[in-house]
C-alpha cells in the first residue's frame, strides 16, 4: 500500500493525494482521492476497500514505493483540474491490461473471467478481435451488418419480413464444409409430424433409420449423439445395395459423437467418469455398477432408476452435457441480455452460451420464424423443444448394442470416425473407450495428441476401419462448445485425412 502525492495541480474538490493498494500476486489494484491521507483516512480506505471486498489480509506492506507512479498519472491530470474524477478509468484501464508478471489481466485472476463491456459485443475492440480471431474483412463487414445504428430498436428484434435478425453468420460453423440437409429425425422431433398420430408414440431405431438420400454421395455427420440409428441407417444403406451394379444410395462413411453404443460399456464409462470427477459418492459408484451395468440406458430397471436418481442428487444442479460450464441460471440470462445476447455473441472470446437451450426454444416458436421456415400449423399448442419427451416416451425399441452393426460396417469398407468431447457426462469419453476396445479392432495409428492452430485439440486414434477423435473442453454437442475444432474434425473426415499433427501446422 502507497500513497501518490501531493499532485501538483489540486483536483476542483481539493484533493491532492492517491491511497494505493496493490495486490501482490493478481496485480489488482484500489485506489481513492483525499485531500489529505490521515490515519482515519487510511483505515476506512483498508475497511471499505479490501476487507470488506475480499477478506481481512494476512499481510500490507508499505515501503513508500512509486510502484504506481506511472506515466499514465502525469498524462491523466496535465491540464485537468478533474483528475480525481478520471482514477476510475485509469484503474479500469489497468486491472482489464495483461501485467507482464502474471500473464493475465488482474480482473481474470479476481474474478475468473475477461470483462466486457456491452460495445465490445456490437463492434469489437482490438482485444476482442485478437481473441476472437477474426479478420479485416469480416470486422469491416461486421460495422455494417444492415445499416442500422447500435440504439437502433429493429436490430433486435425479427420481423416478418425479416425473420433473421436475430442471427448471425458465424465464420466457424462446422457445417461451412459441407452441403447440408437439416432432417428431423424421429418423428415429432423439432417441427416434423404425422397425421396420424398413434405415429409420435410408435417410434424406434427401426423406423428412424428408413430414409431414401437419392444418388448424391452420402457422408452421414449427426450434430451429436445418435449412436443407434446412424449406424443402423447406415446398415440397411449398405445391405440394400448389395448386389446392384450401382448403389441406390452412394453412401461412403459416417462420424458418431458422444454416442450411445453398448449398454453395458456406456455404463461402466459413464459411472467411472462421474465417480473420477468427484461427482458421485464412493457408495452410489458401487451400486450404479452393481445395479445398473446390465440395465437398458432407456429403460432401466425401477431399482436401477433409484440409484440414478441419487446420483442425480449428489451431482446437483450443474449441466451434465458440459460439466465445467455454468449451468443456465438468471444471473447468466441477464447477463446474455447486458451483452447483446441476440447480436454477434458469438464474438465474446467464442464462449459457450450456457443458456442456448432456453434462447432456442424462444427463437423457434416465434410466430414469424415459423412462417418463414413454413412450418406446419398442427396446432395452436405445439410446441418447439430441443429434447421432445413424448418422442423419448414412445420409444418402442432399443437394442442393448450396435457393437454388431459396427462390425458389419467396419467389414463393407465405409469410413467410420467415432469422436468425444471430453467433458460431457451423458455418453462420456470413457464410455466410447469402453465400446470402442471391445470392438478389438487392430491399431493402426497409435494415441497421440492432434492440434489446432499450435494448440492441442486433444488425442486421436486409428485403428483398423475406425478412427476415434476426443476434442478437449468439448460437452455434449462438440460443435457447440468447440466450433472451431469441430470444423477441423469435420474437415478432416471428409478429406479422408488424419488429425493434424504439430508437424502440419508448422509446416502450414
Amino acid at each position: 500500500m502507497d500513497v501518490i502525492g501531493p499532485v501538483e495541480s489540486k483536483a476542483s474538490n481539493g484533493h491532492r493525494f492517491i491511497l494505493v493498494a496493490i495486490d501482490y500476486f493478481r496485480k489488482w489494484v484500489e485506489a481513492v482521492t483525499f485531500k489529505s491521507v490521515t490515519k482515519k483516512a487510511e483505515i476506512d480506505f483498508v475497511h471499505a476497500n479490501i476487507i470488506c471486498k475480499f477478506r481481512i489480509l494476512k499481510m500490507i506492506i508499505t515501503d513508500n514505493a512509486a510502484n504506481l507512479n506511472s506515466h499514465l498519472m502525469p498524462e491523466m491530470v496535465q491540464g485537468s483540474r478533474q483528475w480525481h474524477e478520471k482514477l476510475p478509468f485509469a484503474l479500469l484501464g489497468y486491472c482489464t491490461t495483461v501485467r507482464t508478471a502474471t500473464g493475465a489481466t488482474p480482473y481474470l485472476l479476481v474474478y475468473g473471467t475477461e470483462a466486457v463491456i456491452p460495445e465490445e459485443v456490437e463492434i469489437p475492440s482490438l482485444r476482442v478481435i485478437v481473441e476472437a480471431e477474426i479478420d479485416d474483412d469480416e470486422w469491416a463487414a461486421d460495422r455494417n451488418l444492415d445499416g442500422t445504428s447500435l440504439d437502433s430498436p429493429t436490430r433486435y428484434s425479427p420481423s416478418p419480413s425479416n425473420p433473421w435478425r436475430y442471427l448471425s453468420l458465424d465464420p466457424l460453423i462446422t457445417w461451412a464444409a459441407v452441403n447440408l440437409l437439416f432432417l428431423d429425425s424421429p418423428v415429432g422431433v423439432g417441427y416434423s409430424y404425422s397425421n396420424t398420430s398413434s405415429d409420435h408414440q410408435n417410434n424406434g431405431d427401426v423406423r428412424t433409420g428408413q430414409f431414401n438420400y437419392g444418388d448424391n454421395r452420402v457422408l452421414l455427420i449427426p450434430d451429436c449423439g445418435p449412436g443407434h440409428y446412424i449406424p443402423q441407417l447406415s446398415q440397411a444403406i449398405v445391405r440394400y445395395n448389395r448386389g446392384l451394379t450401382k448403389p441406390a444410395i452412394n453412401l461412403k462413411g459416417f462420424m458418431v459423437g458422444n454416442a450411445l453404443t453398448d449398454n453395458y460399456h456406456d455404463h461402466l464409462g459413464l459411472f467411472q467418469f462421474v465417480w473420477s470427477v468427484g461427482m458421485i459418492s464412493d457408495q452410489t459408484y458401487k451400486l450404479a455398477n452393481a445395479l445398473c451395468d446390465y440395465e437398458s440406458f432407456s429403460k432401466p430397471s425401477e431399482q436401477c432408476n433409484k440409484i440414478l436418481d441419487q446420483g442425480k442428487e449428489e451431482i446437483g444442479n450443474i449441466d451434465i452435457y458440459s460439466i465445467f460450464t455454468p449451468a443456465c441460471t438468471d444471473k447468466f440470462s441477464i447477463l446474455n441480455q447486458l451483452l447483446g445476447k441476440h447480436n454477434r455473441v458469438g464474438y465474446l472470446r467464442r464462449s459457450y452460451d450456457p443458456c442456448t437451450k432456453q434462447h432456442s426454444e424462444i427463437y423457434f416458436n416465434l410466430p414469424e420464424v415459423q412462417e418463414a421456415l413454413h412450418v406446419h400449423k398442427r396446432n395452436s399448442s405445439f410446441k418447439w423443444v430441443t429434447c421432445s419427451e413424448e418422442v423419448s416416451n414412445g420409444w418402442k425399441y432399443s437394442p442393448k448394442t450396435v457393437l454388431d452393426v459396427y462390425r458389419e460396417l467396419i467389414e463393407s469398407g465405409l469410413r467410420i470416425w467415432v469422436f468425444s468431447g471430453d467433458t460431457d457426462s451423458v455418453i462420456p469419453v470413457t464410455s466410447t473407450r469402453y465400446s470402442i476396445d471391445a470392438l478389438k479392432l487392430p491399431t493402426i495409428a497409435p494415441w497421440r495428441a492432434w492440434y489446432d492452430d499450435g494448440q492441442v485439440g486433444r488425442w486421436t486414434q486409428e485403428y483398423k476401419g475406425l478412427t476415434f477423435v476426443t476434442v478437449r473442453g468439448a460437452g455434449h454437442e462438440v460443435a457447440l462448445h468447440r466450433p472451431k475444432q469441430a470444423l477441423t474434425l469435420v474437415k478432416s473426415f471428409l478429406a479422408g485425412t488424419s488429425m493434424p499433427s504439430l508437424e502440419q501446422i508448422s509446416d502450414s
